[in-house]
C-alpha cells in the first residue's frame, strides 16, 4: 500500500505551474518542521509528505529546475533520518 499526501487536484496542478509548486513544497515543509519542533508529530507528517510528494513531481520535470528540486529532496531526506534515528520511529 502507497500512502499518499496529495489531493488528486493538486497532483494533476503541480505539474503545470512549477513556481506555485515550489511554494507549496516550502510552506508543507516549513509547517511540517514546526509541527516536528513542537513533537507533534502526528500534524507534521502530513505537511512533511506533501512537501516530499512535491518535489517528487518537480523531479519529473525535464526543463533545468530539476537541479534546485533535488535539493529540496535531499534535505527532505536527511531531516526525515535524522528524526527517525533520534526518536526511534
Amino acid at each position: 500500500m502507497k500512502i499518499q499526501f496529495l489531493c488528486p487536484a493538486h497532483r494533476q496542478q503541480m505539474p503545470k505551474d512549477v513556481s506555485k509548486a515550489i511554494q507549496f513544497w516550502q510552506v508543507g515543509f516549513d509547517t511540517g518542521q514546526f509541527y516536528r519542533d513542537h513533537m507533534l508529530w502526528t500534524d507534521a507528517i502530513p505537511h512533511l509528505g506533501c512537501a516530499f510528494e512535491t518535489a517528487e513531481i518537480l523531479l519529473t520535470k525535464p526543463d533545468g529546475r530539476a537541479i534546485g528540486v533535488m535539493g529540496l529532496v535531499q534535505h527532505i531526506g536527511l531531516f526525515a533520518g535524522q528524526h527517525l534515528y533520534q526518536y526511534k520511529l
